[in-house]
């Protein structure tokens, strides 16, 4: 997929803003909405092993079924073309790895991110998550203005 392309007739990619593993993530705009969501899209190498792909819609599949404050909010899924793609929620601000890389955090903020995260994952499990798979500083989002958390990839 290429910056500017429309996926699912609606999401305009505008920027690539991330590159893992598996996927890349892109800065995208909802054409109806106007809104600005993440569009994660995975890499071409992988759409031919089945268990990636399975992987990847079981991501796509729990993120839709998860609606929590703390939790990444996934709107979409599918397939165009031959590429996979999740359209979620875009969180503008920093991952807890750089938040922590700033130097020491006061123990009521950090408190206050633990019980947020706990949050999250108590109700993953409530709803039968019984793991995230990749709990990591690196997939948890804060808005450094309110201090909320936000945990991104379930199911991979």
């Amino acid at each position: 997929m290429k910056i500017g392309e429309i996926i699912n007739s609606r999401y305009k990619l505008l920027d690539k803003i991330g590159i893992g593993g598996m996927s890349t993530v892109y800065l995208a705009r909802d054409t109806k909405t106007g809104e600005t969501v993440a569009v994660k899209v995975m890499d071409e190498k992988l759409t031919n092993d089945p268990d990636y792909v399975s992987r990847f819609e079981r991501e796509a599949k729990v993120g839709i079924s998860l609606k929590h404050p703390n939790i990444a909010n996934v709107i979409t899924y599918g397939k165009e073309d031959d590429s996979y793609y999740i359209v979620m929620e875009y969180i503008q601000d920093i991952t807890l790895t750089e938040y922590i890389n700033r130097g020491p955090l006061p123990l009521k903020e950090a408190v206050n991110i633990i019980l947020q995260v706990l949050s999250a994952l108590s109700y993953a499990y409530s709803k039968g998550i019984q793991a995230h798979r990749d709990i990591k500083p690196g997939n948890i989002m804060i808005d450094l203005k309110t201090k909320t958390v936000k945990i991104m990839d379930f199911g991979i």
